[in-house]
């Protein structure tokens, strides 16, 4: 199965024959799609990103939109453990405003990106010919 958002390329695939109760969220965002996965033995909250490039005043306000409707899918099934994948487009080893904007997200929220969990042994996602960027990141909770 498929569901994913309209414009930028987000998706989350699911084997059809999963036993247990799917449930599309609506994001309201082009850059987000969200769904509850529950059963007997877990509720997962699901959330897949596309975030906008750092590029300039409006980028950094959409961002931050974008992290206030992950906060509030996050609240609204505070039932669910919560796992936020996707392409955040930030490199958590630079000092720029998107990744302090998700730094600052993480803190407040008690997610903790899987790059930083001690059994990782892959800092980034896509290797730049001139050196290795993170784009691509997970979080959980």
């Amino acid at each position: 199965m498929l569901y994913c958002s309209d414009v930028s390329g987000c998706a989350i695939f699911w084997k059809r024959n999963l036993k247990a109760v799917i449930k599309t969220l609506p994001t309201n965002s082009n850059r987000l799609c969200a769904m509850r996965i529950c059963n007997d033995n877990f509720n997962v909250l699901l959330i897949n990103v596309y975030m906008p490039c750092e590029s300039d005043d409006a980028s950094y306000f959409y961002f931050s939109v974008q992290l206030s409707v992950i906060q509030s899918l996050a609240e609204q099934n505070s039932d669910c453990q919560c796992i936020i994948a996707g392409d955040f487009n930030v490199d958590f080893n630079r000092s720029w405003s998107h990744t302090e904007l998700l730094n600052v997200f993480c803190s407040n929220n008690d997610l903790c990106p899987v790059d930083r969990h001690a059994k990782n042994k892959v800092d980034y996602t896509y290797p730049f010919v001139y050196n290795l960027i993170s784009l691509r990141h997970a979080l959980y909770r």
